[in-house]
């Protein structure tokens, strides 16, 4: 009977260490995920936002901004003029089909 309890305690330990490795890799994969996703949107956005390019100085500021944060602050980046419409839709196409969705993006609007 002793040697039932000491196996059960010690089956007990074994799922609750291998549910917190779960848990940590888990997290760890999340983590990396988010990263990957903003080397890829600093990356895309390098290539196609130079000199040039006809991005308002606002919207730059902005766009770094949520770059600096890791990409993870909601900082709204409003395209308001033709270049920079063109620029979002350009970066959400690249983005989505690296398998990010749309929530991460910074591209959005304030209802004024």
């Amino acid at each position: 009977m002793r040697i039932l309890n000491i196996m059960q305690v010690f089956a007990g330990v074994v799922l609750v260490v291998s549910y917190v490795q779960m848990a940590q890799a888990g997290q760890s994969a999340a983590a990396s995920w988010t990263e990957k996703k903003c080397r890829l949107f600093t990356n895309f956005s390098i290539e196609n936002g130079g000199e040039g390019s006809g991005l308002g100085q606002d919207f730059v500021i902005r766009q770094n901004r949520f770059i600096q944060s890791g990409c993870v602050a909601r900082i709204h980046v409003c395209p308001t003029s033709p270049a920079e419409l063109d620029y979002a839709n350009r970066m959400s196409i690249l983005m989505i089909n690296e398998g990010a969705t749309g929530s991460f993006l910074p591209f959005l609007c304030d209802q004024q």
